[in-house]
């Protein structure tokens, strides 16, 4: 079973540049280089006995002493920014929620219309 104490003891974690090092040499990568590789969809992850693990849950589990439940959101929507700030547990209210506001139409609203109180939009008229 992964624990944070065996993590410790060969994964470095930086916070706050989310960044891996590994402490001890793992077959052809040697100790102090950095630890990672990018999959196909923009995750970073690790092999740690014969099983990948991605890097943001290990993250949450150095940070925090326990693996997450639920899936883990990157705030600003890149996979591979492990940063310990950009990490949060995806529940149900925000796994959806756009992370870019101006992407998703927010903003202003000014040059959108709004609907009246009888609900009745001025294109319907």
């Amino acid at each position: 079973m992964l624990t944070r104490e065996l993590l410790l003891t060969v994964l470095e974690y930086c916070a706050q540049t989310g960044t891996f090092t590994w402490l001890v040499s793992q077959g052809r990568v040697a100790a102090g280089s950095r630890a990672g590789t990018l999959n196909g969809s923009g995750h970073v992850h690790v092999q740690l006995d014969g099983r990948k693990y991605p890097l943001a849950r290990i993250a949450w589990l150095i940070a925090f002493g326990e693996l997450p439940r639920v899936n883990i959101r990157h705030r600003n929507g890149n996979r591979a920014d492990n940063r310990l700030c950009n990490l949060e547990l995806a529940t149900r209210v925000n796994r959806n929620k756009p992370r870019n506001t101006r992407a998703a139409g927010a903003g202003s609203g000014i040059g959108r219309e709004q609907p009246r109180r009888d609900g009745v939009r001025p294109a319907d008229l």
